[in-house]
């Protein structure tokens, strides 16, 4: 019996070896869309850092190594740093790049998550990424983050300001202070029809405390139908990028199906029903960071609330601005590359010039 568990186990774990290795290759090729070569133009590495006591490895992609200004890339949820792959030649002409994936997402190690508190939740990842900068030897840097990585890049700036030399927030979540409280049915009511039914699904999902991860493990036939869906509408272009659409997919599904993760950071970081953070950026956005440039990203159509934002630019804040991004939605990166890397050059290279 002990003998047969332990070949169970071995092939177990050789499938889960397996597996990996196949999403690695996934990975590399939907990379060489960015028109970099590998590993020539674009390095994949995997950074060890000692964090909580025990040896964990950063994924990281590093480009631009020619050049002495660095930029660092940070994703959003339950992403990895393939969503920046669009941006990634333009930026290396300029900067160094680093494209990391936070610890227990993408191909990051993925350790149990056993956080329950919200500022320890933050600490997990501003310490983390701090780890990762000692590791990789940053002394300066620029910090860009997507979403929930934004969130953790201002959480990071905010506590690492001296490390911090521009901040940009690309469609970031959790800088709107909320202003009064809204339940998820007075929400609900404000939405189209079949957005309000979906709203109300994902609502009782949430409640429940599924992740998305969950319900694609829960329910892996409808769920790949869901999750093909998305890529499909996000990334396809009508059509005209049906293989990345796929292999996106593919991607993001067989990593959902890795060992543990740390999506379960979502509860603690996000309220319903209007993603808005337990700890909002607004006031320590407006109060600390004076002399630290910050750019604010949104797509013209983005869904993620911007009214903290803006209030801050009208409250007069120096070193911040808010820019709109056309023709994009919430995944800038991947709907308009070459607006957003432009507009990040520009503002590095105005930056350089007043110092």
């Amino acid at each position: 019996m002990f003998i047969c568990g332990k070949r169970s186990s071995s092939k177990r774990a050789e499938a889960y070896a397996a597996h990996a290795s196949e999403l690695h290759v996934l990975e590399e090729e939907i990379l060489r869309l960015s028109g970099l070569e590998i590993p020539e133009q674009l390095q994949i590495i995997d950074i060890p850092i000692t964090f909580l006591g025990e040896i964990f490895k950063i994924h990281t992609y590093v480009c631009g190594i020619q050049n002495k200004e660095v930029i660092v890339l940070v994703h959003g949820y339950g992403g990895s740093g393939l969503l920046f792959h669009r941006t990634l030649k333009e930026l290396s002409a300029k900067y160094k790049v680093y494209c990391l994936d936070l610890l227990g997402m993408g191909l990051s190690s993925r350790p149990e998550f056993k956080i329950k508190d919200t500022l320890e939740t933050i600490e997990y990842f501003v310490e983390s990424i701090e780890k990762w900068r000692e590791a990789v030897g940053l002394e300066y840097f620029n910090l860009a983050g997507h979403s929930f990585g934004g969130y953790m890049s201002a959480q990071y700036t905010l506590k690492y300001t001296e490390r911090v030399k521009q901040l940009f927030l690309i469609s970031s979540a959790g800088i709107t202070k909320p202003e009064t409280e809204v339940t998820t049915n007075e929400y609900a009511k404000t939405l189209p029809w079949a957005r309000r039914r979906m709203f109300l699904r994902v609502m009782k999902y949430w409640d429940g405390g599924v992740t998305p991860g969950d319900f694609l493990r829960k329910h892996p036939i409808f769920g790949k139908m869901v999750l093909k869906n998305y890529m499909h509408r996000q990334f396809g272009q009508n059509g005209k990028e049906k293989k990345l659409a796929d292999d996106l997919m593919k991607f993001y599904k067989g990593v959902v199906l890795l060992k543990g993760g740390s999506d379960r950071a979502l509860f603690l970081i996000l309220k319903p029903p209007r993603a808005l953070a337990g700890i909002p950026l607004e006031d320590d956005l407006m109060n600390k960071l004076q002399e630290t440039p910050i750019v604010c990203y949104f797509g013209d159509r983005d869904w993620i609330d911007q009214q903290g934002a803006h209030r801050i630019v009208k409250q007069g804040k120096k070193n911040f601005k808010v820019k709109i991004i056309e023709n994009a939605g919430h995944h800038i990166p991947m709907h308009n590359p070459h607006k957003l890397s432009q507009d990040i050059i520009m503002e590095l290279s105005e930056n350089s010039q007043l110092k």
